[in-house]
Formats: structure tokens, C-alpha cells, sequence
């Protein structure tokens, strides 16, 4: 059994009635964004908060109440339907996972009501790929997931320098961190995650790289977290 969420947007219009001959004046309105972006947008931020994989399947677009369907002329079932991407085969019922906190949900909604005086718009994109990172299937995954979160830690961070990885060390170990026992572990796991991440662009061509490869999993269990708490620090 897989979880499943709904996202709602309530339908505002109402019929205005005037006479014949002064009939009411036209108001015009800006047409909003169109509603399967906000929610891919929704699920996109769900993931990261959730530390966990979400795809959103379809959205429906256009429905609106029999009644005042019947009052426009219109069938009630013509509705917009958006399809998302196939998603039956990342799923096993083997798989147990944690159910969804209402404390999560209220969060993402609160983050996603206030996007627009924050930084979400520059850190959309970001979002989006650590989303995607959670989504990644095939063979190469893992090692895939991690080149997600190297871009992740670059976009936040912005390095300029010859030495990436210790500029991203000292840029989030600064932004996350209070004590030095916690800008000491932020570093050293940066450090280990950057060299795992070498290792995958350039291939196993010794038994050094090979070794490192193999740490993927760990690399990415190991910084994830904080990518994640950098990434929802920036947009709160």
C-alpha cells in the first residue's frame, strides 16, 4: 500500500444575473497559473521535506459543480485531465514506509503559501532536482542521486573558487551549524560525500575509486539530510 495525497482548489465563480437591457459590467481577471503545475510544484516540495520519494499522477483541470454546469450549457464531466509520469513500477509491496505527519503537511503548506516572498523562486530549480534525486530508478540510481545532490550543494552555495568542496564545507558548516563539534561533522561529511562523487564522474580505474563507488549509499544518507535542512533554512 502506497500513500497517496490530494491537492484541492476551490472553484470561486459565481453567476451574475442583471437585467436585460443593463446587463452587468464585464469583469476581467488575470487566469491563474495553470493548477498541474502548482501541484507538481506542491509535490516537489513534499519530497523534500518528507525526505522521501513523491510523483504526483494526474490533475483535473475545469471541474466544476453540476449546477452551474447545467446553468452555463456546458457537460459537467469536461474537465482537463494532465496525466503524470508512470510510476507503478518504482513501488513494492514489500516496501514499508512511514506514514505522512500532520505536522509535514502543515509545513509544506505554509512554505508553499508564503514561496512567493521568499527565496523559493531562485531556489525552485533546486527543489525540483533533490525531488527528482528521491524519484531516480535504473541501475544507476544511487550513483545518479548523488550527482543530483552535488548539483544541489552547488546551486545553494554558489563556489567560485579552484577548491569546490572545501568552499561548500566552510559555506554550509557556516549556514547550519552553531557549535564546532557541528561545523566539524558537516565538514567531514562533505568531505567524504565529494570524494565519493569524484569518484563516479571519473570511473573506476582503480581500486581506490572502485572502493569509493561503493560508498554512494552512504554518501548520500549522509548529506541528504543536509542539503535538505540547508535548502528549507533558505526558503523559510
Amino acid at each position: 500500500m502506497e500513500q497517496v495525497f490530494g491537492i484541492v482548489r476551490r472553484f470561486p465563480w459565481k453567476p451574475s444575473v442583471g437585467n436585460l437591457h443593463f446587463p452587468p459590467e464585464p469583469q476581467t481577471r488575470n487566469p491563474p497559473p495553470l493548477f498541474h503545475r502548482w501541484a507538481a510544484e506542491f509535490a516537489n516540495l513534499l519530497s523534500v521535506v518528507m525526505s522521501y520519494r513523491v510523483s504526483w499522477l494526474a490533475t483535473f483541470e475545469g471541474c466544476i459543480p453540476r449546477r452551474a454546469a447545467k446553468l452555463l450549457g456546458s457537460h459537467h464531466d469536461a474537465a482537463q485531465t494532465h496525466k503524470g509520469r508512470s510510476i507503478s513500477h518504482l513501488f513494492s509491496p514489500f516496501d514499508r514506509t512511514d506514514f505522512v505527519g500532520a505536522d509535514q503537511i502543515t509545513l509544506v503548506k505554509q512554505l508553499f503559501s508564503k514561496r512567493r516572498n521568499t527565496e523559493y523562486p531562485e531556489m525552485a530549480a533546486i527543489i525540483q532536482r533533490l525531488a527528482e534525486a528521491h524519484r531516480r530508478d535504473g541501475r544507476f540510481a544511487l550513483e545518479d542521486r548523488v550527482l543530483d545532490l552535488a548539483i544541489v550543494f552547488e546551486r545553494l552555495f554558489k563556489p567560485r573558487g579552484r577548491s569546490i568542496g572545501r568552499e561548500l564545507e566552510k559555506s554550509t558548516a557556516e549556514l547550519l551549524a552553531v557549535t564546532d563539534d557541528e561545523k566539524n561533522s558537516i565538514r567531514e561529511q562533505l568531505r567524504r560525500f565529494y570524494k565519493v562523487r569524484s569518484a563516479i564522474i571519473h570511473g573506476p580505474s582503480d581500486e581506490r575509486s572502485r572502493r569509493l563507488i561503493s560508498q554512494s549509499e552512504k554518501a548520500w544518507q549522509g548529506c541528504e539530510p543536509i542539503a535538505r535542512a540547508a535548502l528549507l533554512k533558505k526558503i523559510s
